[in-house]
Parts: C-alpha cells; sequence; structure tokens
C-alpha cells in the first residue's frame, strides 16, 4: 500500500511538471508569434493549447461580442436602408428563375455545397442534408427498407426549400449563432455569422439561376463560380509581363474596403437584382 501511495505521488509530480514544461513553451510560442505581428497565429496556438488542457474552447471577450453584436442590430435595422436606386444601367438578359424549385433542382445544389461547415442553431450540417437524401434514394434503387425517420427528414427539408420560395420562411432563418474570431490588427475581431444549412442551401438555388441568367462583365471577379479572386490575381499577372514584354509602365489600384460587407446598403442591392430582372420570390 505504500509503495502503491509513493508511485502515485511520483506520477503525480511528473503530470504537474510535464503540464509546467508545456505550459512554458506554449507562452514562449505565442510571445514569438506576436513579436511578429501574427496575431491570428498566436491566438490558434492558445486556442488549441486552451482545448486540449481543459477540454473546452476558448469563450470570446463579452465586451468584443456585445459590440459586434450591436453592429449587426445596426446593419440589418431600416434607419440605414434606402430605396433609392445606386445608379441606373439598362439590362436586357433573361429573367432570372423565380419558381419553386423541384427535388433535381435542390439536390443539384446541395451537392455543390463544401462538406464539413459550421452548421446553425439546429445543428444541422450540410453533410447530413447529402447523407438523408443519399440513404433515401440509394435504398430506392436497391429496393430496400427505407428508414421512415430519414425520408420524413428529406421530405421535410425539400418542403422547407419549397415554402421559402412561396414566402413562407422558418423563424429558425431569422436567428444566426455569432462568432467571434480575431483579425490582424492588434485587438480587431470580426463576427460571422453561422446561417442553418438549409438557409445557405436556398442562396445556392438562387446564385446558380443568377449564374445562368445573367452576363456578367467580364471584369467582375468573385462570387462567380470560376472567376475568383485567384482568377483576378493571375490575369493582373499575365498583363504585367505582356506590358513588362512590351516596356510598358503599368499604373495599378488596390483598394481595400474596411468592413465593406457590413457597409453595404441590402435594399440597394434588391434595387439592383430587380434591374437584372431577379422575380419577387427570390
Amino acid at each position: 500500500s505504500m509503495e502503491v501511495s509513493r508511485i502515485g505521488r511520483e506520477l503525480r509530480r511528473s503530470i504537474r511538471q510535464d503540464r509546467r514544461k508545456r505550459i512554458w513553451e506554449t507562452s514562449i510560442e505565442v510571445e514569438k508569434r506576436l513579436e511578429r505581428g501574427d496575431i491570428i497565429g498566436a491566438f490558434e496556438i492558445m486556442r488549441n493549447w486552451y482545448r486540449k488542457f481543459t477540454g473546452k474552447t476558448l469563450k470570446p471577450c463579452r465586451a468584443n461580442l456585445e459590440m459586434t453584436r450591436e453592429t449587426y442590430v445596426k446593419l440589418f435595422s431600416n434607419d440605414n436602408l434606402s430605396n433609392e436606386m445606386p445608379f441606373e444601367f439598362n439590362y436586357d438578359g433573361e429573367p432570372v428563375n423565380d419558381s419553386i424549385p423541384m427535388e433535381d433542382e435542390i439536390v443539384t445544389a446541395q451537392f455543390k455545397m463544401r462538406n464539413q461547415k459550421a452548421p446553425g442553431l439546429t445543428k444541422i450540417a450540410v453533410d447530413d442534408l447529402k447523407k438523408w437524401y443519399n440513404d433515401v434514394h440509394t435504398k430506392e434503387n436497391e429496393e430496400a427498407e427505407i428508414d421512415p425517420m430519414t425520408l420524413k427528414r428529406w421530405h421535410t427539408i425539400i418542403e422547407i426549400i419549397q415554402n421559402c420560395f412561396a414566402g413562407i420562411i422558418p423563424t429558425a432563418f431569422k436567428i444566426g449563432v455569432l462568432v467571434i474570431i480575431p483579425k490582424d490588427d492588434y485587438g480587431g475581431v470580426k463576427g460571422i455569422h453561422l446561417l442553418e444549412s438549409i438557409h445557405k442551401l436556398n442562396s445556392q438555388i438562387i446564385n446558380i439561376r443568377m449564374e445562368k441568367a445573367i452576363n456578367f462583365c467580364d471584369e467582375v471577379h468573385g462570387f462567380c463560380r470560376k472567376r475568383g479572386t485567384y482568377t483576378a490575381i493571375g490575369e493582373t499577372k499575365l498583363q504585367m509581363q505582356i506590358d513588362g514584354c512590351k516596356s510598358n509602365t503599368v499604373y495599378q489600384i488596390f483598394l481595400d474596403l474596411r468592413k465593406a460587407y457590413n457597409s453595404i446598403d441590402r435594399n440597394k442591392v434588391l434595387k439592383i437584382l430587380e434591374k437584372y430582372r431577379g422575380g419577387p420570390n427570390i
């Protein structure tokens, strides 16, 4: 019994020493990252250490949480919105389809979405939606018995999406989980809303319909498939090389708008969408 007690004391002493050593090494690495100005890197090290040490994720500062929440409340309030058209232009393209989507269109949009993304309030992830579809249709093809609950879930998903295009919006779509993440500037944070996966699926359907109907200008990049920022950077470098071979002088301006997405007037965006012949259901 005395031998067991002695071994237990030595084991606990070794664990404490190992814990102090890991804390010291983590603090040194965090200081190095902060000296290099790598705020996000230091935060990630602290968060990973905190999760391993306590089993819980690092809680955000309450002051930052309240500040970000107030920013989002102001962002989506009607006080700052305008019904004026930001600029006039003519567009004679095809109208954007705003009819109620059928199951085939919903499935096509669903499988264009990325897996392993954070879910919203209901904890339903994109992976779950794809799994329910596969469980139902795989067993249908194999003529096997389908789980009634899985079948009900899949039919409910289709019904919710179709109701959204008919103007019936679920309450869960009006609630977002606010998450705070750090930015590069000292003490800087930004908030993101974790939306429902079904809400994102609705947006994906609309995006696909808009891409089919609207003829975007070739200079527009971002939020378009195969026309993202990487494409813009590649085109810019190519143009610089061409002008360099011709000994031409190139002038370029790179402008980064602070909190551009959170500063946009959503009513004006909807007015522009109307000009692009987006229907009322969208």
